[in-house]
């Protein structure tokens, strides 16, 4: 696995996730302040649950633990009544006024936190702002690169390069991937994963630039056994390992059990081929979707 390429989870500003995280030999956590707006074309990002201090804290500390920081701010809303769009999700929120949506959006979920950030997701799955107002989004990056970050910035989207200026601003296109892989075969596994890889191979062809999953996951409230979780795994890194355009991810997301998972697992988590390793998990733990099932 290259040196470069991050591996990881997406995770609350919570210590112990960070130590859970570290545990199983990733190298990064994707990291983000939760905001919610009141209505889906309001002209402010909302409020969070979680201040700036905690996500301060708990990226210094992920960082002292030698794990990359992925920012990746999520922003949701209340009400989606009266949306042309219908989505009934983040990705049809439509500010009424976006200068001065992103002026808050910047002074909240940036601003605080630029010098504690390695990567940078300049949105999360918010489509119809991003194809509409491109323009605001190269100011975004080019306000990241004025305050001195230095590292890629990405998306946390999809795979599907738009015809908009601020694409040529990214240095990886982020994707966010919830595929169904069938696991009675290693050879179905493959052949699943790998219809993913050749969308991504596209976007990369049309772009020119490296591809980053934002969020991975794999077939969503269905249990697993742990053969099954073995062979998903290691059918990724099967498929994926190899692509030198492939920059990583962040899987969805942490904590996935109450407790940490066995170190038998470590080496399908990171990406190591050399060997599969043994799952025996508990029940319960196989229950609560563990590993790959989005939560």
């Amino acid at each position: 696995m290259k040196a470069t390429r991050l591996v990881g989870w997406f995770a609350d500003a919570v210590p112990s996730y960070i130590d859970g995280i570290a545990a199983v030999g990733a190298n990064s956590v994707a990291l983000g302040p939760y905001y919610v707006m009141k209505n889906w074309n309001d002209s402010d990002i909302g409020k969070t649950a979680r201040d700036a201090a905690a996500f301060i804290s708990t990226a210094q500390y992920a960082r002292s633990l030698g794990l990359q920081v992925v920012w990746k701010p999520i922003i949701d809303c209340d009400s989606y009544v009266g949306d042309p769009y219908d989505t009934g999700f983040r990705t049809g929120i439509l500010p009424a006024n976006m200068e001065l949506w992103m002026q808050d959006y910047i002074a909240k979920c940036w601003e605080p936190f630029v010098e504690l950030m390695d990567v940078a997701a300049v949105h999360t799955e918010l489509s119809t702002i991003s194809s509409l107002y491109g323009e605001s989004f190269i100011e975004l990056i080019a306000w990241l690169r004025s305050a001195g970050f230095s590292g890629p910035v990405t998306t946390s989207a999809d795979f599907t390069p738009i015809d908009c200026p601020y694409w040529a601003c990214l240095d990886w296109i982020g994707g966010d991937a919830y595929p169904t892989i069938r696991t009675d075969t290693m050879a179905n596994a493959v052949e699943d994963w790998t219809a993913l890889a050749q969308q991504a191979a596209v976007a990369h062809a049309q772009t020119g630039c490296g591809i980053y999953f934002g969020e991975l996951a794999a077939n969503a409230g269905v249990t697993l056994n742990p053969a099954q979780i073995q062979t998903i795994y290691a059918s990724f890194w099967e498929v994926f390992g190899p692509l030198d355009w492939w920059t990583g991810l962040s899987y969805w997301r942490w904590p996935f059990s109450s407790s940490p998972p066995p170190a038998s697992l470590t080496t399908a988590v990171t990406g190591g081929l050399r060997s599969y390793p043994d799952c025996e998990l508990p029940a319960a733990e196989v229950d609560e979707g563990l590993y790959f099932v989005r939560s």
